[in-house]
């Protein structure tokens, strides 16, 4: 119904930008395309909420959590943690506190070169809090 009711205001839209109310043409557009998106968004949590009907959470859960030590080089954590297990991201735990997560794209905010760079540890201002 949603992305049905968009179409129609795109299409509306777009007839009275040919017939030369550009705003109101364009603001019917902005109207239907931001309905269409909210019915495609609807949909697929209604997709994702069926498919993980009666599926515990334990089903989806890891038991064993990897985690990294703050005091691993952003080389170790790469050659160590991300070429080895199929995780994108780590909790960082340091004596038995969580003390933030790593990810990848923590480390590709650093050049190549330097990851060896004992300054550049699993700390705070790399990890995510």
């Amino acid at each position: 119904m949603g992305a049905g009711s968009g179409l129609v205001l795109i299409i509306l839209g777009v007839l009275n930008i040919v017939l030369g109310q550009f705003v109101a043409g364009l603001w019917y557009a902005l109207i239907g395309m931001f309905l269409r998106s909210g019915a495609r968004a609807s949909y697929q949590q209604l997709v994702v909420r069926r498919a993980l009907q009666g599926v515990p959470v334990k089903g989806l859960m890891t038991e064993k959590v990897v985690t990294v030590s703050p005091s691993l080089t952003l080389a170790e954590v790469v050659r160590d943690y991300f070429m080895k297990h199929r995780f994108h991201a780590y909790p960082v735990l340091e004596d038995g506190e969580l003390r933030g997560m790593v990810n990848l794209h923590d480390v590709k905010r650093f050049d190549e070169p330097e990851w060896r760079d004992r300054r550049n540890t699993v700390r705070p201002g790399i990890c995510r809090d």
